[in-house]
């Protein structure tokens, strides 16, 4: 990325809300009355539903108009039961979630190394460091992996993108609650200039924060920086900068309000060789999901519904039917 690469005026991403890394639910202070009173203040109907999981899940009925949406990226969490590896050669266990066994005797001793190395740092960047150190026990392989258990990663020695970045996240997690730790996914190199590239692109890293610093890690490759509002040049100079971002969450979203993304500042549609559609942040804003955790999408809607369960977008489904959440940061009803 050239060095004279400049700061992105951000209040042309700010019609929907400031920039913010907190969620809605967390912006109302965890209280769902105000959560929905948010929502139906943009024109949204929202009827809660009763679940028997215990989850906090709304309806919302979305009328005709142009939208602009802010979601949050997924984090990593122990207790997530809907984490499918799609490393896995046989489809029907990509169809079935990954036990995150963090409790074994494999993830434990990882966990014990990273906390007798990490925890005498006192900034992100140190963390950082010591993480990779462990992590880099398993090696980097983008070979098929047959597995259902986190456990049988570590034991395997050996993991490609996605099971390094999981294995990351949930000792960042474990050891360092305070640090947000979050997956990034998209491709690992600049996919503007071809016109139908390879669905199998797919790469995942993570974004951590200790509220004041943003770092990014991708533990397949070894790469990382740690940077902040005011140094984004560390971002735009790394290698980091040449990666796509991309928008899942929005563009599941869109597919189930049958809505049509306005694409520009925000999104661009990226169509694979298999004829299968995906949204990326396109390169106006490509620093946002970076520094914030978040991706922007402005869409207009003929009408439709989505459903939020625990503060979250409910994006559809996948394989045997679970669902996949990002927190929902705005909700703005631009026209």
């Amino acid at each position: 990325m050239p060095s004279n690469f400049e700061k992105p005026n951000f209040e042309e991403f700010e019609e929907m809300g400031p920039l913010c890394p907190k969620s809605l639910i967390e912006q109302v202070g965890g209280d769902y009355n105000l959560l929905k009173d948010t929502l139906e203040g943009e024109g949204l109907v929202v009827k809660q539903e009763i679940s028997t999981k215990g989850e906090k899940v709304f309806t919302c009925d979305v009328p005709k108009g142009v939208y602009g949406l802010s979601l949050g990226l997924r984090r990593f969490d122990s207790l997530d039961s809907n984490w499918y590896y799609g490393n896995n050669p046989d489809i029907n266990i990509k169809k079935r979630p990954l036990i995150l066994d963090v409790g074994s005797p494999e993830f434990q001793k990882m966990r014990q190394e990273f906390s007798n190395s990490g925890r005498d740092e006192r900034d992100l960047e140190g963390v950082m460091k010591k993480l990779d150190v462990v992590v880099q026990r398993i090696a980097s392989d983008s070979s098929d992996e047959d597995v259902l258990r986190l456990s049988e990663i570590i034991h395997n020695g050996k993991s490609a993108c996605a099971g390094k970045s999981l294995i990351s996240g949930l000792l960042m997690r474990e050891v360092f609650p305070a640090i947000r730790a979050e997956v990034m996914s998209g491709s690992s190199f600049d996919i503007s200039g071809s016109q139908y590239p390879s669905h199998n692109i797919g790469h995942d890293w993570i974004r951590l924060t200790d509220g004041i610093q943003v770092g990014v890690y991708d533990p397949y490759y070894r790469r990382q920086v740690v940077f902040d509002e005011n140094s984004i040049d560390r971002l735009t100079e790394s290698n980091f900068f040449d990666y796509e971002v991309l928008s899942f969450a929005a563009g599941k979203l869109l597919e189930r309000l049958h809505a049509t993304a306005q694409v520009g500042d925000y999104l661009r549609p990226i169509r694979y060789s298999n004829g299968t559609e995906e949204y990326f942040v396109s390169d106006v804003g490509k620093v946002v999901p970076f520094l914030t955790g978040e991706t922007r999408c402005r869409f207009e809607c003929e009408g439709g519904k989505f459903g939020i369960s625990d503060g979250c977008v409910v994006t559809g489904s996948r394989g045997t039917g679970a669902n996949l959440k990002f927190s929902i940061n705005s909700f703005k009803r631009i026209r």
